[in-house]
């Protein structure tokens, strides 16, 4: 079978016209890219015109028919996929290899909303990302604007806790973006902090309930650092929690180990280069399914709250302290940024 697509770029890749790069793989996959350059005209107020060069990509896909899907919307999204992993393959490279920085790898949400694919002489009309269309349509009130400045706040001023959320956040905007490598890389990251922190949070919690001194919980704090990860979590947390948390024989633990940790190791250590959409939605899933028993435990042994929150008070407050924050609001006033009359309100101490 052969599909075609043409990918547009939001910025010009200078090779000459009438080049072609080709490829052949032991997969019977074949692609080829033709370089298409054209001029984009912007104007504000059509007399005045600036010129953007950008490139297209026009990409041919030749594979078995065979290794298809029945189902058109399966067919096409195979199609999209597999052409974009071949292009971002071959962006990188150019990148890499010529220093050209400002070359970006491209995910669905920079294609056109409407794509057109042909296959086999056929032409399809597909939605790239129809959950953008959608969500585009909803407008959000003051309300939700007020907690995404809560959440933005409460990240800079406990960045140990955001991080965590940051590398979560990341990963679930790569996989609705089809970069599913850069997926597992972000959920085994955001996974193997939160590990860390829930050790420094037990830490703390226990400390306090022996009346230990602040010196002393702050030293085996920094001790449990050095610890290996998987010794952190088979050993120290596991006696923290009640729990054999072994790799291989927890239920929970083992369906994270194989597979989202063991992918990441493939990938650091192996040279893993190729995930495919059912292993980046295989691996959220155990993230989730983990972090959230894990979670619970700790409601269990009341290190969180009964609705899962942490007492953020527990964290060093890396700046914030009320005459700074003071100072703050009056020159935020001052500058005119915000009304003269407006009121703060303080930031909430659990997560």
């Amino acid at each position: 079978m052969i599909a075609k697509i043409n990918i547009p770029l939001s910025y010009k890749i200078p090779f000459e016209e009438g080049l072609k790069l080709v490829s052949g793989y032991e997969n019977n996959k074949y692609f080829r890219i033709d370089f298409e350059h054209y001029t984009l005209y912007l104007s504000e107020d059509q007399e005045e015109y600036e010129e953007s060069q950008q490139t297209q990509l026009n990409v041919t896909y030749v594979y078995d028919k065979e290794d298809t899907p029945t189902d058109l919307d399966a067919l096409l999204s195979g199609i999209v996929y597999n052409c974009l992993g071949y292009v971002n393959d071959f962006l990188t490279s150019v990148r890499y290899t010529l220093n050209l920085n400002y070359v970006k790898s491209v995910t669905v949400y920079d294609l056109p909303e409407y794509l057109q694919i042909e296959v086999d002489g056929e032409n399809y009309l597909y939605i790239t990302t129809p959950m953008k269309l959608i969500g585009e349509k909803e407008t959000l009130s003051s309300s939700k604007l007020s907690s995404v400045r809560q959440t933005m706040a409460t990240w800079e001023k406990y960045p140990e806790v955001g991080i965590v959320e940051r590398f979560y956040s990341s990963a679930k905007h790569s996989i609705e973006t089809e970069n599913f490598l850069s997926a597992i890389i972000e959920l085994q990251t955001s996974f193997e902090i939160y590990i860390r922190n829930t050790m420094r949070l037990i830490i703390k919690v226990d400390g306090q309930k022996q009346n230990r001194p602040q010196q002393e919980i702050q030293k085996e704090i920094e001790n449990k650092k050095s610890i290996p990860f998987r010794n952190l979590i088979e050993q120290h947390l596991s006696k923290k929690l009640g729990e054999k948390l072994n790799f291989f024989k927890h239920p929970v633990v083992k369906k994270w180990y194989e597979n989202l940790y063991k992918i990441r190791n493939d990938i650091v250590h192996s040279g893993k280069y190729f995930i495919t959409n059912d292993e980046a939605q295989m691996a959220y899933d155990s993230y989730v399914e983990l972090r959230n028993y894990i979670a619970d435990k700790l409601v269990d042994k009341k290190y969180l709250s009964e609705k899962g929150n942490v007492d953020l008070k527990l964290f060093e407050v890396n700046y914030a302290t009320p005459t700074k924050q003071e100072d703050i609001q009056q020159k935020l006033k001052k500058h005119d940024l915000v009304p003269q009359d407006v009121n703060f309100i303080p930031g909430q101490s659990e997560s």
